[in-house]
């Protein structure tokens, strides 16, 4: 991601990251606009932040590392010691055991990270996992793929406002207080948009106590949820009505 102007190429970038690819990112400081690079140096998800004249070295070295340890890896991945210590290193560390994972995912990202690491094996790159806290947090990251967005699922958003949440609302008086839990919300944009859902229920059906959990189990994901700053492309699902009910433009710090 290289100069520019806005957020454009955020949404890119994370698509980029979650397919397994690598991120470069320029660094903010040799940008003539640095509002694009910014964005996606904000988006969590870069590699490395680089100067442009840096870049083709490092996609080079990528592309020759990726080729070169491919079948090596492939084979290592398959012996079940190598992978149990990567799995109990993660639930030791974390508490998530990650062999309900599935499977083809878990192996693809452990490859994508042994090649960025430059590590020939499995076994190598154990040895730097046990050295290294900042590979096993990078290597978490990566197995936590938080692809969300404000009102991802139209149909299943549209059974909350039509059938769920009305159904629930009028069950009990509105003194009883609702309480709602949204498991894996990743940087916050279901729990927003259930939120948002709810409020709108209730303008119709009146008013009640409501309290919304929002939990994950990646720390970082959450400090971008409690912030509530979103970039404009990640409200661009949202409907301009609710977009002036619920949401202010706050004023840029770059």
């Amino acid at each position: 991601m290289l100069s520019g102007g806005g957020s454009d190429g955020s949404r890119g970038v994370r698509d980029v990251h979650a397919a397994g690819g690598l991120v470069l990112v320029q660094a903010v400081e040799t940008a003539q606009f640095d509002g694009m690079p910014r964005a996606a140096r904000d988006a969590g998800v870069a590699e490395r932040l680089l100067a442009p004249e840096d870049m083709p070295r490092a996609l080079a070295d990528h592309a020759a590392r990726a080729a070169g340890v491919a079948t090596p890896v492939e084979g290592a991945l398959t012996e079940i010691r190598g992978i149990e210590a990567v799995y109990r290193m993660l639930a030791d560390e974390f508490g998530i055991d990650f062999t309900h994972y599935k499977p083809s995912t878990v192996t693809r990202r452990i490859e994508r990270r042994l090649t960025l690491a430059r590590s020939q094996d499995i076994d190598e790159y154990l040895q730097r996992l046990r050295k290294e806290r900042e590979e096993l947090d990078a290597l978490y990251r990566d197995l936590l793929i938080g692809v969300t967005r404000f009102f991802r699922d139209a149909q299943a958003f549209e059974l909350l406002e039509q059938r769920v949440l009305p159904e629930l609302l009028e069950r009990e008086g509105r003194d009883v207080p609702l309480r709602v839990w949204v498991a894996g919300c990743a940087t916050g944009e279901e729990a927003y948009s259930i939120a948002i859902v709810l409020y709108d229920a209730m303008a119709r059906l009146g008013e009640r106590p409501l309290k919304i959990f929002a939990t994950d189990v990646h720390r970082g994901s959450l400090e971008c949820a409690a912030r509530g700053l979103y970039e404009e492309d990640v409200v661009a699902s949202v409907s301009p009505d609710r977009l002036a009910r619920y949401f202010a433009r706050a004023a840029s710090t770059r």
